[in-house]
């Protein structure tokens, strides 16, 4: 119980404090009050005015920036395909720096399998014109003797 009492006087003692307080703020400290929050309200709807000001130019910047950017890219691609002239322009292709790397790299791979398997092609293609080629006889066969006699101009 002493316990409970305790804290009835703790909360008593509180109650009067705050009633001293109230009675001790008058009608012209509330005026002065009030005018203080206007004031804090005004400078914080000037801020936010700023802020979105700021935004909106920040976004018009970025957007400015991404066509910048684009051109840009777009101008590299260019470049590519003409330092590339074996490559097929429709190959080459992205929408960054990097993409359009990558896009040149396979497409000089494709390009260099094509020449590799015509290459393969045309020497497989190949026919001699005229005569066969010529020969050289064949050696292992024979025998020691037969190497010496061919050797001398003799015949078999």
């Amino acid at each position: 119980m002493k316990k409970k009492g305790a804290q009835v006087k703790t909360t008593e003692k509180a109650t009067e404090g705050l009633a001293s307080e109230t009675e001790a703020v008058t009608p012209e400290d509330s005026a002065e009050s009030m005018d203080s929050l206007r004031e804090r309200l005004a400078l914080s709807q000037s801020r936010a005015e700023e802020l979105l000001k700021s935004s909106r130019e920040a976004c018009e910047r970025v957007t400015q920036l991404e066509t910048e950017l684009r051109l840009a890219v777009e101008s590299y691609r260019r470049l590519m395909v003409e330092q590339n002239p074996e490559v097929i322009p429709e190959l080459i292709s992205g929408q960054t720096v990097e993409e359009i790397n990558r896009s040149l790299e396979l497409s000089r791979k494709l390009v260099a399998r094509v020449k590799q398997s015509l290459e393969k092609e045309a020497v497989l293609a190949r026919v001699p014109l005229g005569q066969a080629s010529r020969q050289k006889p064949d050696f292992s066969s024979l025998s020691a003797r037969e190497k010496i006699k061919y050797a001398v101009g003799g015949t078999n």
